[in-house]
């Protein structure tokens, strides 16, 4: 069955929509979080830095344990 030259995806890339998932989640349920990304100019540009930082934090964390 062609799947339209879609290939498997990447570990980062799912790991990716974990963290994003996790991220969204956490700043849904929890209204100090959320006000304060709402009460921001732009808060979709305030997530994506956020969740940038929070990968880069990540996987240099990962690294360091690996690399150790």
């Amino acid at each position: 069955m062609s799947r339209g030259g879609l290939s498997t995806p990447f570990d980062l890339l799912y790991l990716s929509c974990l963290y994003a998932d996790s991220m969204l989640s956490y700043v849904t349920t929890t209204p100090e979080e959320k006000d304060s990304l709402l009460g921001t100019p732009n808060p979709r540009a305030s997530f994506v830095a956020t969740f940038i930082d929070r990968m880069q934090d990540s996987l240099n964390s990962d690294i360091i344990a690996v690399v150790g």
